[in-house]
């Protein structure tokens, strides 16, 4: 049989709130950080650098959204850009590496 478990007390929900905030707070800093640095180090030659920008951007808005109107939408979006950072990481470790080893090459 299926049980539904009693409501947390107050002292686990404010704690767990603190811990959400705390780690949306250190999401900000960081895409904020990062997307300055992305900016300062001129990543913008050709459309798979501006990828991480736009993905900082989008996350961003999400963010806001979230924080304004916090809901299992914002969160499924947040979710969804979280998986898009994935599916961009590893399409810039790979054009990292191929940029090293043609770069190796003309060495």
């Amino acid at each position: 049989m299926l049980t539904i478990p009693p409501p947390a007390p107050h002292g686990q929900r404010t704690t767990l709130a603190t811990v959400r905030a705390s780690l949306l707070g250190i999401l900000l800093l960081g895409l904020v950080g990062t997307g300055v640095e992305l900016l300062l180090l001129g990543h913008t030659e050709d459309v798979w650098q501006w990828v991480p920008l736009v993905l900082i951007a989008l996350c961003l808005l999400v963010l806001a959204w979230h924080i304004v109107a916090p809901g299992a939408r914002s969160v499924r979006a947040l979710q969804g850009t979280m998986l898009l950072f994935l599916a961009s990481g590893v399409a810039g470790v790979l054009l990292h590496y191929r940029g090293n080893v043609e770069f190796e090459r003309e060495m």
